[in-house]
């Protein structure tokens, strides 16, 4: 290994050491000392990056440095700072687990049986996808507005939205401001004010609804246009 190379312990490294000896006494003691001092920065640097899968637990704390299974954070916005592009956050057991801004590709995903719960307080949106978001996947989460604007809000990004429940927003459900593509599946978008509202700005996108619920919206339930020329929208 590594480690073996930098301390001189293979059968190459002592042979060197012995044959060394009389010129460099001591020497294969201070290539082990060096070997262990850049072993142990090896991993005190690997100890510092993210993680491929998080974990959020009621049970767990922000002050958790690794959201791991072992020591869960409390909420998505945390868990997202400590996990990898790509990666993933898994909800561990039912509660609240409060909104949060993506920047960057990630799953978040509650398991069935579990109640992954996003309160969208006034003035707020629940979840917003943003600038540097790449391949999203929201699965299996409720966003209840509480007087917040936009359950999710996407502004960038491809974007799947499976089995989620939005309902009681002041203005939409699912807002689409721009992005390269959202499909929804098993979705229930219900009693927002609007339910779907797709308005892109700056980039051509399709949305894609599948098995979906929008209903019992009080405006418009799904509604599509855009104010910047050669932009379109295809929901199908």
């Amino acid at each position: 290994t590594t480690a073996d190379i930098l301390a001189g312990n293979t059968k190459i490294g002592r042979r060197r050491d012995r044959q060394a000896g009389t010129l460099w006494p001591g020497a294969g003691r201070a290539g082990r000392a060096a070997g262990t001092r850049r072993s142990r920065a090896l991993i005190g640097a690997g100890a510092a990056e993210g993680a491929q899968r998080t974990f959020v637990s009621t049970m767990g704390s922000d002050a958790s440095g690794s959201c791991s299974l072992a020591a869960p954070c409390r909420g998505f916005a945390k868990a997202l700072t400590a996990t990898d592009p790509n990666g993933e956050i898994v909800v561990l057991d039912s509660g609240g687990y409060g909104g949060l801004t993506i920047n960057k590709s990630v799953t978040i995903t509650s398991p069935a049986g579990v109640y992954a719960g996003v309160s969208v307080f006034a003035g707020q949106d629940g979840i917003v996808v943003g600038a540097g978001a790449g391949k999203v996947v929201l699965r299996g989460l409720t966003i209840n507005g509480q007087g917040g604007n936009n359950g999710i809000r996407v502004q960038a990004g491809e974007v799947h939205i499976e089995n989620v429940v939005v309902s009681s927003m002041a203005a939409a459900g699912i807002r689409v401001d721009d992005g390269t593509s959202v499909r929804l599946s098993g979705v229930a978008i219900r009693l927002n004010l609007h339910g779907l509202s797709v308005a892109p700005q700056s980039s051509s996108l399709a949305v894609i609804v599948r098995d979906s619920e929008i209903s019992g919206n009080t405006g418009e339930g799904v509604i599509l246009g855009t104010a910047v020329s050669g932009v379109s929208t295809q929901v199908t």
